[in-house]
C-alpha cells in the first residue's frame, strides 16, 4: 500500500519541479526578448519548445495526486 504513497510523492516532485524548471526558463527569454526585441522569432521558438514540458509537469503531478488519492481511498 505505501508503494501508491510514495510513488505519488516522487511524481508530484518531479511534476512541480519540472514546472518551476519551464517557469524560470520562460522568465529568462521574457529578460531576453525585452533586451533584443529584434529577434522575436527565434525566441517565440524557444518558447514554444517548452510546451511539452509544461504538459509533461502537468501531467506527473496529476498521476502521482491519483495515486495519492487511491492510497488513502484504500488504506
Amino acid at each position: 500500500m505505501y508503494f501508491f504513497f510514495i510513488f505519488g510523492i516522487i511524481l508530484i516532485v518531479i511534476g512541480i519541479s519540472l514546472i518551476f524548471f519551464v517557469i524560470y526558463k520562460a522568465l529568462k527569454i521574457k529578460k531576453i526578448i525585452e533586451e533584443n526585441p529584434n529577434q522575436n522569432n527565434i525566441n517565440n521558438l524557444s518558447l514554444q519548445k517548452l510546451l511539452p514540458f509544461n504538459l509533461s509537469g502537468l501531467f506527473l503531478s496529476f498521476i502521482g495526486i491519483i495515486s495519492l488519492i487511491l492510497f488513502f481511498i484504500l488504506s
